[in-house]
């Protein structure tokens, strides 16, 4: 009982401190006009970051300077504030989190922007005209423009779902059959 309930703190703890540090970078980046930039060496990391690296960059017998180096050795054109904010995870033992900072950290570029990524996940591939419209209607809902990844999912029998930060629409069969099924067992 006692490991849930500390994973679970531990989850607490990670989650805030993450978005304190995505916070932290986001007012950083936009002060030196840098912001897309970041977002877009974000985008080009977030592959890489595997939980092998991630160990290595929580490992304590591994030095300050030897992480430094690696990513400077990795990454020669990455731009210097990412280097400082690397060097600040390292220095304070936080690199473990940096998925979620990355995570958090594109999400307030997006809000900054106006803009709400959405996920419409169907059977089959959505022609482009279906497409607007659900980005027509996403639009009006949220005031803000609507990035969308469409996602197929095969297990859904029909239908579509979308998903967003706030948002769930699911209009599939299989949601529908499971909504029936809640209904029958209560």
């Amino acid at each position: 009982m006692l490991p849930k309930t500390i994973k679970k703190i531990d989850m607490k703890k990670n989650y805030a401190t993450s978005k304190k540090y995505a916070k932290l970078l986001f007012l950083d980046t936009q002060n030196r006009n840098q912001t897309d930039k970041v977002k877009k060496t974000f985008d080009t990391l977030k592959p890489v970051l595997k939980e092998e690296v991630m160990d290595f960059f929580s490992n304590p017998f591994v030095d300050e300077g030897t992480k430094s180096n690696l990513i400077k050795d990795t990454f020669p054109t990455m731009p210097e504030i990412m280097y400082d904010f690397f060097s600040l995870l390292i220095k304070k033992n936080e690199m473990k989190i940096l998925p979620e900072i990355i995570e958090k950290y594109n999400k307030l570029v997006l809000d900054f922007q106006n803009i709400v990524e959405a996920k419409v996940i169907s059977v089959e591939k959505i022609d482009e005209l279906s497409l607007s419209k659900i980005r027509t209607i996403l639009g009006k809902t949220t005031n803000k423009n609507i990035v969308i990844e469409e996602l197929i999912d095969k297990s859904l029998i029909g239908g579509i779902r979308i998903e967003t930060d706030n948002l769930v629409v699911d209009g599939t069969i299989r949601g529908k059959f499971e909504s029936m099924s809640t209904e029958f067992t209560k």
